[in-house]
């Protein structure tokens, strides 16, 4: 549903688990931008932080040019909590 948040939000997980950090920051983005449309500018702010994680190069003192693969697996993690509120806020009402 091209006019629902969440499935921007999922699709741009999706991709940032296979790599490709720049899509999902745009998915990211696109969410944001739609839930500003709605008038909810706390989710919308959450995922532009959310899009700025998903590409932003994460280095560590252990990790210095250890790979990509550390530092990948260290943004999806930095994004999968900054959207994890996100996601269980929208979804609680579905909760028995």
């Amino acid at each position: 549903k091209p006019s629902e948040p969440l499935s921007w939000i999922a699709r741009g997980l999706c991709r940032g688990e296979l790599g490709r950090t720049t899509m999902a920051s745009q998915d990211f983005a696109y969410a944001s931008e739609l839930f500003r449309q709605q008038g909810d500018l706390s989710k919308s702010e959450q995922l532009i932080k959310a899009s700025q994680l998903a590409i932003a190069p994460k280095e560590h003192p252990r990790e210095k040019n250890n790979g990509f693969g550390s530092s990948f697996l260290s943004g999806v993690l930095s994004t999968a909590y900054a959207l994890a509120p996100l996601a269980l806020r929208a979804f609680s009402p579905l909760a028995p």
